[in-house]
């Protein structure tokens, strides 16, 4: 009923052997190859010893062989076979912890094998009752460690207590240790745990428990859509991070998109630009597939920001104002929004560059003067509070004289003293260079001094009522080599 274990081990004790001296007999070599040091047996199940054995004067026939248990005493004699292979079958007792294995040749020179064992005596009235185990995880995947888990302890009828021998197989093979690390453990692989209690001189019978290894799909990290800010106007990308594969298997990658919880793109890495607008919530799925295993991640929920309009195209009507003209800021193309929402407009208004004020679209010719320079500036925003980038037009302010239709309607006059002089040919406004506020004139003459041509500059405050060329701040005439000054339109 008793049940130590036996010393794992294999020694050899050679006898009456000698081999100083030439013709010296040699006690015979002998292997045990079953069963192995440390094995586990139990008492009274036939166990198998097989070996080999060979002298270097007799042949393996003539040798004896004897097996001993260490608390049962001689269980076998037996003569090898011809060929120096051996076998026998005994049967042993809980205390035949170490069998010894002799052989001896004619000569008496002996050769002495131990072979430690671990026998159980299951049967004995007061041996641990089984317990109950698993291996944990119960269906475990590649490059998982197994655990043992016992889910029912053993008790012993005497009371004592108890430990736990714990023995693993992968295929049939043993392996050492009490947990299997994640290194062993690879899909496809059935491992297998016998468990047994001991209370100090019985072993329980063995509780089994074994699992098939599994494929482990592949992992990633995150997925995430980038840029990590958009509009509308951007294409947007799946991109999946920390992507691996315990077994290394190839994998292949699919990708689908939703858009405000409906499907679509199509099944690539990028959404095109305008298929999600401002608001909208974008998620993107990829399907890991290993081939045997499909793995599926999905990305935060990602907005997709607000666009800013584009600037309106604008003008000022009308387009040559006199000092007498109402001013209007028209919009000749409306602000285009991406997004598709409606905009509304600010206007501003500068006088000579200096900011008026926000006075709507219109300006009142009371307000404008003659040489000025007005420009009209307007933003779109639109219902986000975006704005746009400025539309901007600009008018110089002529004088109610330039849009006449006869003298009579005139504020002012020129004449020219030269006859057949074509005074007044061209009329430019130079601005004011003398800064009284009054935009200088040039007139052109193309037909004085004989077609030599002659322009005129004439100071701005000095218009009004019927004037001659004699007021002239300044003339300019032409040269032999350069006939006909003033008389093209640009003479300024």
């Amino acid at each position: 009923m008793l049940a130590p274990i036996g010393i794992a081990a294999c020694t050899g004790i050679p006898g009456k052997s000698d081999t100083a001296a030439e013709g010296t007999n040699v006690a015979p070599s002998l292997t045990v190859d079953t069963p192995v040091a440390g094995a586990a047996v139990d008492a009274g199940t036939p166990v198998q010893v097989v070996g080999f054995v060979v002298d270097d004067r007799d042949v393996a026939s003539e040798i004896l062989l004897r097996v001993v248990g260490s608390g049962s005493g001689e269980l076998a004699v037996v003569r090898p076979r011809a060929d120096g292979t051996w076998n026998t079958t005994v049967n042993l007792a809980a205390t035949d912890t170490l069998l010894t294995v002799s052989a001896t040749d004619r000569d008496d020179a002996t050769t002495t094998l131990d072979v430690g064992l671990t026998v159980y005596d299951p049967l004995g009235d007061d041996a641990p009752s089984t317990p109950a185990i698993h291996i944990d995880p119960l269906s475990p995947q590649t490059g998982d460690p197994l655990r043992y888990s016992i889910d029912t302890l053993s008790v012993d009828p005497d009371g004592l207590p108890v430990t736990y021998t714990f023995a693993w197989t992968v295929d049939g093979a043993p392996f050492a240790g009490e947990t299997i690390p994640p290194s062993a453990v690879f899909r496809g692989q059935v491992w297998t745990l016998e468990v047994r209690a001991f209370d100090g001189t019985t072993y329980s019978a063995p509780a089994t428990t074994s699992v098939e290894v599994v494929n482990a799909p592949p992992t990633a990290r995150a997925v995430r859509i980038t840029p990590p800010v958009a509009t509308v106007l951007d294409p947007l990308n799946c991109q999946i991070d920390g992507l691996s594969d315990r077994e290394g298997d190839a994998l292949t990658l699919s990708y689908s998109w939703t858009v405000a919880g409906t499907p679509a793109g199509d099944d690539t890495a990028t959404l095109g630009p305008a298929v999600a607008r401002d608001g909208e919530d974008v998620v993107c799925t990829v399907l890991v597939d290993d081939g045997i295993d499909v793995a599926s991640f999905t990305s935060a929920v990602f907005q997709i920001g607000n666009s800013a309009p584009s600037a309106p195209v604008v003008a000022i009507l009308p387009e040559t104002p006199s000092d007498s003209d109402d001013l209007l800021c028209a919009i000749v193309a409306d602000a285009v929004d991406p997004d598709g929402d409606g905009v509304s407009y600010a206007y501003a208004w500068y006088r000579n560059g200096d900011y008026v004020g926000d006075v709507d679209a219109q300006v009142l010719g009371a307000d404008t003067r003659r040489d000025e320079r007005w420009s009209c500036e307007v933003v779109a925003t639109d219902v986000g509070g975006l704005t746009s980038a400025v539309g901007r037009a600009e008018v110089s302010i002529g004088t109610a004289w330039q849009d006449s239709q006869s003298a009579d309607e005139a504020w002012a006059t020129l004449d020219g003293t030269q006859e057949g002089g074509q005074f007044g040919k061209s009329i430019a406004l130079v601005g004011d260079m003398d800064a009284d506020g009054r935009s200088e004139v040039l007139v052109s003459a193309p037909g004085e001094e004989g077609g030599l041509g002659a322009v005129y500059l004439f100071a701005g405050a000095s218009l009004g009522g019927a004037l001659t060329s004699d007021v002239a701040i300044a003339r300019w005439t032409g040269t032999p080599t350069a006939t006909g000054l003033g008389a093209y339109r640009s003479i300024a």
